[in-house]
């Protein structure tokens, strides 16, 4: 079977991902579980199993590069909120303390919305999420006012 077939089938078990040790300190065990249950039923070779478990680790290393890449965009300030605390989980480790995870959550706020917070002295993640959403809710007034 060729490495495009055993990827197919592979997928197609949905095995688990590896997400780290911080939510669930069994997930690295529950996760080679998950993946060998997965191996067993396709009877892979020591290189398609390895094959295999790069590419989970591989979608693993994608989400800090999704993460690090996160703007608001069009979307909301929900929305984007919503998207940054999915992503944050896979941020890197110096990204975990407050003051920094604010930080990163302003350089990805929409210009128009970011640059009315350059002033403000916000230093916890809350305080800055809290005036954001501020923002865009006097924005859309003014813009309905319109």
């Amino acid at each position: 079977m060729d490495n495009v077939k055993v990827m197919e089938k592979f997928q197609k078990f949905r095995p688990p991902y590896f997400n780290g040790i911080a939510q669930d300190p069994l997930a690295p065990t529950k996760g080679i579980e998950g993946m060998d249950e997965t191996f067993e039923v396709l009877t892979l070779t020591g290189e398609q199993k390895l094959l295999c478990t790069n590419y989970q680790l591989q979608n693993e290393e994608r989400k800090e590069i999704d993460f690090m890449d996160l703007k608001q965009g069009s979307k909301s300030m929900l929305e984007y909120q919503q998207e940054f605390e999915k992503l944050f989980f896979f941020a890197l480790e110096h990204l975990k303390e407050d003051h920094a995870k604010a930080k990163r959550f302003k350089k990805g706020l929409r210009p128009t919305i970011g640059a009315m917070l350059v002033g403000q002295y916000l230093h916890s993640y809350a305080q800055v999420v809290q005036a954001a959403k501020s923002i865009e809710d006097e924005q859309r007034e003014n813009y309905q006012a319109l």
